[in-house]
């Protein structure tokens, strides 16, 4: 007798098998069904395969390209975007591309600072997962808006054609607007449930902040990119803010005159250019020594979140910083009119520092520590 569900099995693997898919370990598919029927969504199925194509783009990742940083898909009502590198990601699985076209919800078309969509294979049948094609986000628009396509049900129908179907260009393009980095951020969900991951990052290689004060940066701040910036003048002149010195002798005008923050004028500060789910965001750490009568001073350190030119910051952005026993300080973008976010610490001789910047949907960046080591 025949065994039908092993012909199609057969079908199944000459037809879909591909040497560069990812096989999905069976914790990983356990997990997604558990998760996809305890979640709180209308469509079960189509949240395991969205899982699914998660794990998945997470293996290829570290295999294809484990420096590249990435957030993770904890949170099931987030399972579709994920942060690759500087860029916003829309997963999008499909079980087959025989079709010719696949299907976008219009809502993630309205998700703001998406960069791109990952077209992702989901075989269920044989626990694989194959990353397939890209598509930027700006071309996508323009392509229906040129084709003039109306949604249909709720989602749009896209042709596969439009879509990059080299995902190695893909991680190449990601690759190039990331820093070359050895003492990476830390990109992660929801950063208080992963006091192993900030235990281990405090003990990291640290950004040492009393090199400033000799007009250098150490290594960990070169690898990162950071912008040692000169002498604040705390000027009131009309400027531009489009520079890092100028927006910065704004801000500390600003916190000076009305929120009765003391900076000394001996004070040095540095700035660093970043992304978090596609906001282009900017963080200034300043620091000074406090008068003391001892040999090792204590310090102060004042970290200052602002968007960068041209740009805005989301409202629910915050703005952490964290010892090694808990979140010390923490600040929240609550209103529309503000400009910046800010936060200070006073630390101890050799007391490290954690500085995080989390997203409105709990996405946290957080970089190296921060010491002041004369």
């Amino acid at each position: 007798m025949t065994n039908p569900s092993l012909d199609y099995d057969e079908i199944l693997g000459e037809r879909f098998l591909q040497p560069d898919a990812i096989d999905l370990d069976e914790a990983s598919i356990t997990w997604a069904a558990a998760t996809s029927q305890t979640a709180d969504t209308d469509d079960p199925w189509a949240l395991y395969l969205q899982l699914l194509a998660g794990v998945g783009v997470q293996h290829w990742l570290q295999e294809r390209s484990p420096r590249l940083r990435h957030s993770s898909i904890e949170n099931p009502a987030r399972s579709s975007l994920i942060q690759i590198g500087n860029t916003l990601t829309h997963l999008l699985p499909t079980p087959c591309l025989e079709d010719g076209s696949v299907e976008i919800p219009d809502r993630i078309l309205e998700t703001a600072n998406l960069d791109v969509h990952l077209l992702v294979e989901v075989l269920e049948e044989l626990g694989q997962v194959q990353v397939r094609g890209f598509l930027r986000h700006p071309e996508l628009m323009q392509a229906i808006q040129t084709a003039a396509l109306q949604p249909k049900d709720g989602s749009y129908t896209v042709p596969i054609d439009w879509f990059d179907l080299e995902p190695d260009r893909f991680l190449v393009q990601v690759e190039a607007w990331e820093p070359a980095s050895v003492s990476e951020p830390l990109v992660l969900e929801n950063l208080d449930r992963n006091p192993q991951r900030v235990a281990e990052a405090l003990a990291g290689p640290a950004i040492n902040a009393a090199t400033w004060f000799r007009d250098q940066l150490d290594q960990v701040a070169q690898e990162l990119s950071w912008m040692l910036l000169p002498s604040f003048s705390y000027s009131a002149a009309m400027r531009s803010l489009r520079s890092p010195v100028e927006q910065l002798d704004g801000i500390l005008s600003d916190l000076t005159r009305y929120r009765s923050v003391t900076i000394p004028t001996a004070a040095r500060s540095a700035a660093y250019d970043f992304r978090v789910e596609g906001a282009a965001l900017r963080l200034y750490v300043v620091t000074w020594e406090l008068p003391s009568a001892g040999a090792a001073p204590d310090w102060n350190l004042l970290a200052i979140l602002s968007p960068q030119p041209d740009a805005l910051m989301p409202l629910g952005t915050r703005l952490q910083i964290r010892d090694a026993q808990t979140l010390l300080t923490e600040t929240t973008l609550d209103d529309a009119s503000g400009t910046f976010l800010y936060a200070q610490v006073i630390g101890e001789p050799n007391e490290r520092f954690l500085i995080s910047v989390q997203s409105p949907n709990d996405i946290s960046l957080t970089l190296p520590p921060f010491v002041f080591l004369p």
